[in-house]
Formats: C-alpha cells, sequence, structure tokens
C-alpha cells in the first residue's frame, strides 16, 4: 500500500548501512526531524545487534509507533532516547486492521537517558500506557519530562526508574515534589567514560557544582510548575543540585532543605518568597551556587546565609531588598560572584562584605537608588568588577569622598605585595585595572576643591593626592552616558592630572584621557573632559545688570562674562549688561537691527546667528575680535 501524504515508510537497514562502523566503541547519532507531525513506519532488519555501538536517538516532531522503536532496536543499541515537540505513539490502527501492542516497549530496555518534551497544550499521552510494559528500568540515570502532567504519577517513578539519578520535571504542572532521590547511591559512567574538560563545564562547573568527570552528577529540576508551598515537605538523600524556579513558591519550613546531603547548587528564583524562615538554609554546608533572583525579599539578615560558608555564587538581584544585616556577607569567604541588582539598597558598608575572602571577584549593584558611591568597593584586593550601571550616584561632593576614603584599606586592596611601599604604590600599575562600571548614572562634574595653604589644609591635599592617585591608576571608572558638565569646577581635577604628568607619576595613555567625556555645555559634548582647554571653561555667576531672562557666566581664566540670551525670543538688543568685558551669545532670536550702545564697546565676541532679516550698520562692526552673524 503507498504511504498517504502524511506517512512514511523507510527500511531500518537502509538508515543503520548508512553508518560506518569497525568494530571499535561508537557512539552514534539518529536525529528524525520532521517538519509537521508526519508518522514514520521503519520496515524490519533481521540482521544481529550492530557490536560496540550504541545510539543517541532524537526525535524532533515525526510520530513513531512503540512498534518501529522497536523494529530499529533490535539493531541498534538505544542509549538516549529523546522525543522533541512529540511522543511515541501509543495506539496505532494498521491497514490491515490490526493495532499496535502498545505495552511492548522493548527499546528502552538498554536506555540510560529518556526525555520527553510534549507539544504545546497537547495532554493526550497517559504516562502509564508510555510506560505500559509489566518492568522497571534499571538502566535509565536521567530522566526528563516537560510539559507532562504527572501529578497522579509520581508515586510511579521510583518502581519504574529505581536508579534514577538526575530526575527533571518542568513545566508539567506539578502541586508537590516527589521524593526524589530514593537512593543515595552515586552512579558512574559505563565503560568508563568521562567528560572532557568542555562537557565537565556545560554539565556542572557552569553550575558551580563540583564532581569528578567519570561520575554522574544527581539533579532534581522541577522547573516552572505550580509548587506554590512546601511547608511540611523534607526534600531528603544527596543531591548535587535542586531546581525549583518559576513556581510561585512563597513558602517553606526550616526542615525543608535541612535532609539534603552534599547540595552545591539551589535555584529557588522567580518565586513569592518575601520572608525565608529562620534557619532555613541551615544544612546547606556544601552549598556553593544559591539563585534567589527575583522573589520579594526586603531584608537579608546576618544569619541568612551564616551556615552557607562556601557560597561562590549568590543571586538576590530582582528583589526588593532596602535593609541588609551589617554582617550579611561577612562569613562568606569563598564568595566570587553576588547580584544585588535592581533593589531598594541605599547604602552598603565594608563590614557586609567577607573582607578576608581571596576570591571575592564581581559585585553588582545596578539599578539601585544609591545617590553616594559605596566606598568599600575600593578596599577588595580581588574584586575585579564592580557594576553600578543606572544608579543615583552623582559624585555631589567629589572632594569629600575622596578625604572619607581610608587610606589604610585602599592602599592594603591595591598593593601588589606584602611589602609594596607608599612610593611602590604610586610609582607602579597593576596587570589589569579594577572595573568600576557607572554607565547610565548622574555623575554631573568631578569638582575637586582647593585646600588652601595652612598646615592642615596641605596635609589633606597630600592624603587627597594620594587616594586620587591610586584611584586613576589602579581603577577603571567607567562614566559612559553621565551628565558630566565640563565648566570652570573641572579645572582643579585638570590641573591635577597634568601635575601627575609633569611628575611622571602618569603616562598620558591613560584610559580616562579619552574615555571621561563631557555631556554639556554643547560646545564641549562629546569631548574628552581632559581636552577641554581652561580658559574655555566657564561658571554661572549672579551678577548685577544681568537681563532677567538670559543667564551670565565668568570665564575661568580671562574674567570675561558671557551674557547668554540664546532661544530667549529677543528682538532687541538689552538697555544695559554687566560691567566689564563682555561676550555676547544672542543665536536665535527675533533680533533685526544691531544699534551701537554703550556696552558694545567692551564686548568682546557677539554671536548672532539664527536671528532672521538682520541689519548690521559697517560702524556697528568694527572694533570685535568675534563676530558670528550667521551660521
Amino acid at each position: 500500500m503507498p504511504p498517504s501524504s502524511d506517512e512514511c515508510y523507510l527500511n531500518a537497514a537502509d538508515v543503520l548501512d548508512s553508518y560506518h562502523f569497525n568494530g571499535n566503541r561508537a557512539v552514534a547519532v539518529l536525529i528524525m526531524r520532521c517538519a509537521a507531525n508526519y508518522t514514520i513506519h521503519f520496515n524490519p532488519d533481521a540482521r544481529p545487534t550492530i557490536p560496540n555501538a550504541v545510539f543517541h536517538v532524537q526525535v524532533q516532531k515525526c510520530l513513531l509507533t512503540t512498534d518501529s522503536l522497536n523494529t530499529l532496536s533490535n539493531r541498534a543499541s538505544f542509549n538516549h532516547v529523546s522525543f522533541i515537540n512529540t511522543y511515541p505513539l501509543q495506539k496505532y490502527s494498521y491497514c490491515d486492521g490490526s493495532k499496535l501492542l502498545y505495552s511492548n516497549c522493548r527499546y528502552l530496555k538498554s536506555a540510560n537517558a529518556i526525555g520527553v518534551i510534549l507539544p504545546e497544550k497537547h495532554n493526550a499521552v497517559n504516562f502509564s500506557e508510555m510506560f505500559q510494559c509489566n518492568e522497571t528500568f534499571p538502566n535509565v540515570k536521567e530522566l526528563q519530562f516537560r510539559r507532562f502532567d504527572l501529578n497522579q504519577h509520581l508515586s510511579h517513578l521510583k518502581y519504574k526508574f529505581p536508579n534514577l539519578q538526575d530526575l527533571q520535571i518542568s513545566d508539567s504542572f506539578l502541586k508537590t515534589s516527589p521524593n526524589f532521590p530514593w537512593n543515595n547511591k552515586r552512579m558512574y559512567f559505563e565503560n568508563n567514560k568521562s567528560l572532557s574538560e568542555t562537557g565537565l563545564y556545560d554539565s556542572a562547573t557552569r553550575y558551580n557544582v563540583i564532581i569528578q568527570p567519570n561520575m554522574r552528577k544527581r539533579v532534581l529540576n522541577l522547573n516552572s510548575n505550580d509548587i506554590e508551598t512546601l511547608v511540611g515537605f523534607r526534600f531528603e538523600g544527596y543531591l548535587d543540585m535542586l531546581k525549583l524556579s518559576g513556581n510561585g513558591l512563597s513558602s517553606f519550613s526550616s526542615f525543608t532543605f535541612s535532609g539534603l546531603l552534599g547540595l552545591q547548587h539551589l535555584d529557588l528564583s522567580v518565586n513569592y518568597l518575601s520572608k525565608l524562615p529562620t534557619d532555613g538554609f541551615r544544612g546547606l554546608t556544601a552549598l556553593r551556587h544559591m539563585n534567589l533572583h527575583a522573589n520579594l525579599l526586603s531584608v537579608v539578615s546576618d544569619d541568612m546565609f551564616y551556615y552557607n560558608t562556601e557560597l561562590v555564587y549568590l543571586d538576590l538581584s530582582n528583589n526588593s531588598i532596602s535593609m541588609i544585616g551589617p554582617h550579611a556577607f561577612s562569613r562568606l569567604h569563598h564568595l566570587q560572584e553576588l547580584r544585588l541588582e535592581y533593589n531598594n539598597i541605599v547604602t552598603l558598608s565594608y563590614s557586609m562584605f567577607p573582607a578576608f575572602s581571596v576570591s571575592f571577584r564581581s559585585l553588582i549593584l545596578d539599578g539601585n537608588p544609591l545617590s553616594k558611591f559605596p566606598d568599600a568597593v575600593l578596599y577588595f584586593k580581588t574584586l575585579q568588577e564592580v557594576s553600578l550601571r543606572y544608579t543615583s550616584i552623582d559624585f555631589q561632593n567629589f572632594t569629600q569622598m575622596l578625604l572619607d576614603l581610608n587610606f589604610s584599606l585602599l592602599a592594603e586592596g591595591n598593593a601588589q605585595s606584602s611589602t609594596t611601599t607608599e612610593t611602590d604604590l604610586l610609582k607602579s600599575s597593576p596587570r589589569r585595572l579594577k572595573r568600576i562600571d557607572l554607565t547610565g548614572s548622574k555623575i554631573n562634574n568631578l569638582h575637586l576643591k582647593y585646600f588652601g595653604t595652612s598646615l592642615s589644609t596641605r596635609l589633606n591635599a597630600r592624603m587627597k593626592k594620594l587616594k586620587l592617585l591610586i584611584l586613576l591608576k589602579y581603577f577603571q571608572f567607567i562614566l559612559t552616558d553621565n551628565p558630566i558638565h565640563c565648566d570652570c569646577r573641572i579645572n582643579h581635577f585638570t590641573r591635577f592630572v597634568k601635575r601627575m604628568l609633569a611628575d611622571g607619576l602618569l603616562r598620558g595613555n591613560e584610559y580616562f584621557f579619552n574615555d571621561w567625556k563631557c555631556s554639556s555645555p554643547a560646545e564641549f559634548q562629546y569631548k574628552p573632559v581632559f581636552q577641554v582647554p581652561e580658559s574655555d571653561t566657564y561658571c554661572k555667576i549672579d551678577i548685577p545688570k544681568c537681563p532677567a531672562t538670559c543667564s551670565c557666566y565668568e570665564r575661568s581664566v580671562s574674567g570675561i562674562t558671557i551674557v547668554d540670551c540664546r532661544n530667549r525670543g529677543l528682538t532687541d538688543f538689552p538697555e544695559q549688561l554687566p560691567d566689564g568685558i563682555l561676550d555676547l551669545w544672542f543665536q536665535n532670536n527675533n533680533i533685526t537691527n544691531v544699534t551701537r550702545t554703550s556696552y558694545l564697546s567692551r564686548t568682546r565676541q557677539l554671536l548672532l546667528s539664527g536671528n532672521k532679516h538682520l541689519k548690521v550698520s559697517p560702524e556697528v562692526i568694527r572694533g570685535f575680535d568675534i563676530l558670528k552673524l550667521a551660521t
């Protein structure tokens, strides 16, 4: 009978003969991928099983009957079997009237791993029918179900798969957890196999799990189910990883995780946890990775992670944290990465963090309403990446911030060795700059105040110089997308940098010479801060005779007064202007005539571009250093 449009008949022999085995041990991959749910039938191949070869079989969207799968497995030993957006057909009527004997699932006898990801909105597959065979599957060590309603069948898993090491049931409407693991027997890969370095990274290291390359990982993954509470439930046994992300979980008991042995990775992200029970993580002394991202936590107490001293990764981002205990993370001496972004944190202290850690390298604080720069982040020897993007930090009192820095901690945290002297610290350069990312914050100036000449102020100035040099030489401050206003207040800073260049303490090729750019005023936009001539800078002043509709500024070196009346709708020149030499910015108004007034004789610069129908008599033009009438 010719195949119908949605069915396909293949010879198993043709498929298997396309592989070229030489008798040595081999792993073969067979992927059957269909554009739609076509039914594939395999005609029998009566030859003996292919020796020393195991198959990883993946079926994507195609429909295969258990008869066809059994036909293939007569010659090909299935090691991994996975169904993606499909499932093995349990019921089928052949053209001769015979029906599928779905109780025969011989193709799974040798399988070590089984995965079934059902199509979305599909609930026609019955677990009992799929594994109807009157037998267990002791070889199966890994089992994955997705979009598979197993609420009525959780208790059957233990008997069907007694040696399971890795159980993943996600997006499957579970209301509670299975009592997994059901044994504490750790297992190794068959045939003396071991994961490569890349395979070990993908399987374990990237999740901060330490495991031998020849050992199977023990995992329970229950992500994206409906487990809203675990009050009264207790996990028990050896697990490396437990994942409970995206369940709507709002509560658990103090003993929920206390029965777990050796747990290294716990994911409780994207839930509704607002408060954690006292000693909720007490028994998890091997824990290395904790993810509490996107919950409703508002407080991190000193004892929340008191017993989890092996943590290397802690994610508390996207909560509502506004209060952190003064020693909340101080015991986490192995911590490498701490994520606190997008909370309500307004202050941080040095004592909160693991001061004696030799591995603390990354701290993420983006999107918090911090207005004061947290100086604590400058004191850790190993902290290489601090992200403070999109905060409210403004450096409003930059000079006081420098004075408040703890010089001993700053020097110790950046010394290249235990014998580094103050001179060494200033003259040497680190192999790598520590990165402080302040992108998108509110830094509008780098105002370095002058201290004067008294003894106390000279001492302050010396200490300020030392601290500022350490910041410039050992840190990379990223100030992208900050509203840096390059007015006269930047001049003390630029003078300091030039003096350090002259003294040989800076080289001139440091990142900040090009990377720190002005945002305003308009004539300096995108110009590097240290390329703005001091003589071109100016600051706003309150001065007599300054027109009420205009703004007046004083140039830094010359003292010339700028009268800025741009875009004010003027039709005539003001009757009077401040005393002294003037620069007049009258662009983009409605002035039509320029007549000589008393202050024009002391005007150095007159800018009139953008005034339509402007008429200027020749005698008015004479005597100006700068006259600009049109763009």
